[in-house]
């Protein structure tokens, strides 16, 4: 989409003018510039829905701005590092997808010190579309089935996404 020149006497700017910050609630600031740009054909961080600039609008835009609009997936959902002796350790890997917009993963966790994470660094944004791998170790502590969540903390929607992680030492 080719962006529409925004003219000094225009819609827009007179909007920009004789609208100020006490006149909006805070939360409408972002909203009211967010459509100014989709009107203008720009798009920002807003999804420019049921906003027309005359010609063609998006209905799924993301930009540098960071909507929190963007999600993230983890595959596979469960991962079974399968057996290890006590004090030894087996890995496997598993990656992050973000998709909608990028995401911003700042934390990982896991609910077993059994399990740990590496191959990530933290916090580390991953573009919309694309994947990034890890691996987790697993070093049982005695023999005997265990079991953790690994759970990654972003600016995605949901704010969190798990993995079910299973092993047995």
């Amino acid at each position: 989409m080719t962006p529409n020149p925004i003219m000094p006497n225009s819609d827009i700017v007179k909007i920009m003018r004789t609208t100020s910050k006490k006149e909006l609630p805070t939360q409408g600031v972002l909203k009211v510039v967010g459509a100014l740009l989709c009107l203008a054909g720009l798009t920002f961080f807003t999804a420019c829905q049921g906003v027309s600039n005359g010609g063609s609008s998006s209905s799924n835009s993301s930009g540098s701005g960071g909507s929190g609009d963007g999600q993230l997936a983890v595959t596979p959902s469960t991962l079974a590092l399968g057996s290890a002796l006590a004090g030894a350790s087996t890995t496997a890997s598993a990656s992050l997808r973000a998709s909608g917009s990028s995401v911003t993963v700042t934390a990982a966790n896991s609910s077993n010190s059994q399990f740990s994470v590496s191959g990530l660094s933290l916090p580390v944004t991953i573009d919309a579309g694309k994947s990034m791998p890890f691996t987790v170790t697993f070093s049982p502590s005695a023999a005997g089935a265990a079991n953790a969540t690994l759970t990654f903390t972003s600016n995605a929607q949901p704010a969190t996404t798990a993995e079910a992680l299973t092993g047995t030492g």
